[in-house]
């Protein structure tokens, strides 16, 4: 034993200091979703199921009931979100987190968010009172060979991340901070309800005729404590009933509805009204270079 250790020594020293590659069990995978300008990115190990019985990972040869463990294998699941966020109701703040959950029910596990994000996935670190907690729905599925994380479908408020590993699935549901507020009161509203013929302003100089038949009338009303503007616009004929978004009392940008949720917001477009004794007598719509793109005229 005197004589290998230090030919091993030697052959330790020759080795590089650094290799380009490395094969792992289970490899690192990463994934990110922007909701509404929120950056939600998570970075995890994918442990696969290596000819195991699809029941035995959570029972008590591998995760047993009880057992805080990480969703992932190597160093912890980390969670990233760049602004303050709620994961199934309870506020997260803006920063990165290890993830970790008990397994200690059939129905829901309880999640732990910790700010140590450097543990290793042996270290099951207990659950305290001050780490951020919530309980996540955990249901039977077809078995998955290799653990993994994805994002569901997208929404204008939020997303649900979901777990796979063996025979359970898991789901986060994040609602992330709306960058512009979608009420505007009844109070202020009045003043620009009613109905507007809506003239196509700028032309095609290569195309005079182009938008001569656009004309159209757009109705204002105010109903669930939002501003609605009926208006089929030629440039996105999803819905009519779309949302007026306040970016000032009498100024505004065009929330895109689609099946009765908010599909985009066009901020190139600003909606600029004109006051007079307290009553709007019409508007022009701006784009982003400050040409006017339409001009509506109070009808009623």
């Amino acid at each position: 034993m005197m004589g290998i250790l230090p030919r091993l020594l030697v052959v330790l020293t020759l080795l590089p200091g650094g290799l380009p590659a490395q094969i792992m069990a289970s490899e690192r995978a990463t994934m990110s979703q922007v909701i509404d300008g929120t950056t939600i990115s998570m970075e995890f190990s994918r442990p696969r199921l290596r000819g195991r019985d699809p029941a035995s990972i959570f029972a008590a040869e591998e995760i047993p009931a009880g057992e805080v463990w990480t969703p992932g294998a190597n160093t912890a699941t980390l969670l990233r979100v760049d602004r303050d966020v709620t994961i199934n109701g309870v506020a997260v703040p803006a920063g990165a987190y290890s993830v970790w959950m008990a397994v200690d029910s059939t129905d829901s596990w309880l999640t732990a968010l910790k700010t140590d994000t450097t543990l290793f996935h042996m270290a099951h670190p207990p659950i305290e009172a001050s780490d951020l907690q919530f309980r996540v729905p955990v249901d039977r599925v077809p078995p998955t060979d290799a653990l993994t994380w994805g994002f569901g479908t997208p929404r204008s408020t939020g997303i649900t991340v979901e777990l796979r590993w063996a025979d359970r699935r898991v789901g986060m549901d994040i609602v992330v901070q709306p960058s512009l507020s979608l009420e505007f009161p009844a109070a202020k509203a009045g003043a620009l309800l009613g109905n507007y013929a809506v003239a196509l302003v700028m032309q095609d100089p290569d195309d005079p005729e182009w938008g001569a038949d656009f004309d159209t009338t757009m109705t204002i009303t105010h109903r669930g404590g939002r501003l609605w503007a009926n208006w089929y616009p030629w440039f996105y004929p999803l819905e009519e009933d779309n949302l007026l978004v306040s970016l000032t009392d009498e100024w505004f940008t065009f929330g895109m509805m689609l099946d009765g949720e908010l599909f985009e917001v066009e901020t190139w477009m600003t909606f600029e009204f004109t006051l007079e004794d307290g009553r709007a007598t019409g508007f022009e719509v701006r784009m982003s270079d400050d040409a006017v793109l339409f001009r509506g005229t109070r009808v009623d």
